[in-house]
C-alpha cells in the first residue's frame, strides 16, 4: 500500500518554478531521493542523492520523533514531495488514537530536510498525495465505516494547511494517485465494493467525484499513472489467484476504462504495485509475498501487458517496499534486515526491453524500515537524465511532439501543441 509518486512530466506549477534557478525557490539543486522510515521507535526521512554512475548515496536523516520504547506515534508513514520540489509531506498513522501527526519538511538546496511546521489530521492518513503546490489529499483510512479524502489548502509562505473540502471514498480507502495535468484524482476503495474512485479538481480548488469504477473480483493495489497520463495500473493483490495486475486507460476526461484483456496475468505472487517507466514502455510490478520486482512490455497499439522476463527479489516475504521511476531509472526499497543485515534503497537502469540492470549496491537508509519513496528530479528539460539540458534533450523533445505523444503536453490540456512547445523552450533556456 501507499501513495504512488507520478515523476512524469511538469504540471503547470512545475512549469512556473522550473523559470527560477532551484536554490531561489529552497528545492534540492541535484537529483534526490527521499525515504520515509517507518519504524516504531523512530520516525524518520533519509535523503539520498545519486552519484556519478547514478548510484545510492546516503546524504542524511531527519528524525521526525524517537521514543525509548514502543507506543506508535513515531512511524513515518507516507511521503509526498510538491512538484516545485520545496516541500515534503510526510504521514503518520501508528498511534492508535482520534488524530494522527502530519508533518511538513522544507527540502534544502542541498538536499537535506529540515521540519516546517506539524500538523494534526483525522486517523488515519494512510494515503497522501499532493494534487498541486497548494492542495494536499490525505485519506481518512477506517476498516469499517465511510473513508474520505480530505483535501488541505497548503500556504507555502506560513506553512499553513486549512481543510477545503472532504469527501466520501468508500470503506477502506489507503492509495491515492494523481494525473499528470493536476486535473484528477485517483482513490481506491478496498472494503467490500472493491472499487477505483476518480475526483476532478473543479476551479474553486475543492474535489467532484466524476467516476466510480469497480475492479472486484480483485483489489487495486499501488495505483500508478503513465508518464503520458493515459494509462492507470495497479495490483491486484491476494485475491483472484494472487497473481493480477490491472491496467486502465485514461481519457481527457480523467475517466477510467478497463483494457479489454485485462486483468495480466503476473508469474511472481501478490503484484500489490503498478509503475510505468520512463518511456512508459515497460511497467514495473512490484509484488508483496514474493517481494519481487517484476517488468513487462507494454503494446503500443493495444496497451496490453507482457510479461518479460526479469524479476528481482528483495529477499524475505513482505520485505518490498515502494516502487518509483523516472528518467530511466528504477529505484525500489527492501525495508527488511532479515537476510543481508541492510535496509534501503536500490537503483538500478531500466532498459527499454524490460530489462534492468543495478547501479551500486543496496545503501541503508540509517533508519528502520524505509517503505515509502519520493524522487526529485530539478531539471525539468532533462528528458535523456544526464543531468543537463542540451541538444540531445530538444531532439528527444522533438521527436516525441512530431508523434503526438502526450508525454511532452506540459499544459495539460490533453493536446500536444505550439503552447507546449514554447512550454519546453522555456525549460530549456532556464538551463539545469
Amino acid at each position: 500500500m501507499g501513495t504512488r509518486v507520478f515523476l512524469g512530466r511538469p504540471t503547470l506549477a512545475a512549469l512556473a518554478s522550473g523559470l527560477v534557478h532551484a536554490a531561489a525557490l529552497g528545492q534540492a539543486t541535484e537529483p534526490m531521493v527521499f525515504v520515509a522510515n517507518n519504524g516504531n521507535l523512530e520516525g524518520s526521512v533519509t535523503s539520498y542523492r545519486l552519484g556519478a554512475g547514478d548510484e545510492p548515496i546516503f546524504h542524511g536523516k531527519t528524525v521526525i520523533e524517537a521514543r525509548a520504547s514502543s507506543g506508535g506515534g513515531t512511524n513515518a508513514s507516507q511521503a509526498a514531495i510538491t512538484s516545485d520540489g520545496r516541500f515534503l509531506a510526510v504521514s503518520h498513522a501508528t498511534a492508535q488514537t482520534d488524530f494522527e501527526q502530519l508533518t511538513i519538511l522544507r527540502v534544502n538546496p542541498d538536499g537535506t530536510t529540515t521540519i516546517a511546521r506539524t500538523f494534526q489530521t483525522p486517523d488515519s492518513p494512510l494515503g497522501i498525495a499532493w494534487v498541486n503546490d497548494t492542495r494536499l489529499a490525505v485519506t481518512i483510512t477506517k476498516t469499517s465505516g465511510t473513508n474520505y479524502v480530505i483535501l488541505y489548502a497548503f500556504d507555502p509562505v506560513n506553512v499553513t494547511l486549512t481543510e477545503v473540502d472532504r469527501e466520501a471514498a468508500g470503506a477502506f480507502c489507503y492509495d491515492l494517485a494523481v494525473h499528470p495535468s493536476g486535473r484528477f484524482l485517483y482513490a481506491n476503495d478496498n472494503g467490500s465494493a472493491l472499487n477505483i474512485r476518480v475526483f476532478e479538481l473543479n476551479a474553486g480548488g475543492t474535489l467532484g467525484l466524476i467516476q466510480t469504477i469497480p475492479v472486484g473480483p480483485r483489489y487495486a493495489i499501488g495505483l500508478g499513472i503513465n508518464h503520458a497520463g493515459t494509462m492507470l495500473y495497479a495490483g491486484g493483490g491476494i485475491a483472484d489467484g494472487r497473481n493480477k495486475v490491472l491496467a486502465f486507460g485514461i481519457g481527457c476526461d480523467g475517466l477510467l476504462t478497463p483494457l479489454v484483456n485485462q486483468p495480466f496475468i503476473s508469474p511472481g505472487n501478490s503484484p500489490k504495485q503498478g509503475v510505468a517507466g520512463w518511456d512508459d514502455g515497460v511497467v514495473f510490478a512490484g509484488h508483496g509475498t514474493d517481494s519481487t520486482v517484476r517488468s513487462f512490455l507494454v503494446d503500443p497499439q493495444s496497451g496490453d501487458l507482457t510479461y518479460a522476463g526479469y524479476s528481482f527479489s528483495t529477499g524475505i516475504q513482505g520485505s518490498l517496499g515502494d516502487v518509483a521511476a523516472t528518467r530511466g531509472l528504477l529505484f525500489f526499497l527492501d525495508k527488511d534486515v532479515a537476510i543481508d543485515g541492510v535496509a534501503g534503497l536500490y537503483i538500478y537502469a531500466a532498459h527499454p526491453d524490460g530489462n534492468f540492470t543495478r547501479n551500486g549496491g543496496l545503501v541503508s537508509s540509517q533508519g528502520s524500515r524505509p517503505e515509502f519513496l519520493a524522487v526529485w528530479w530539478p531539471c525539468k528539460a532533462d528528458l535523456n537524465g544526464d543531468r543537463s539540458a542540451d541538444f540531445n534533450d530538444f531532439l528527444d523533445f522533438l521527436n516525441l511532439y512530431n508523434a503526438g505523444s502526450l508525454r511532452v503536453d506540459l499544459n495539460g490540456d490533453c493536446s500536444v501543441d505550439f503552447n507546449d512547445l514554447l512550454g519546453f523552450l522555456n525549460l530549456f533556456n532556464a538551463g539545469c
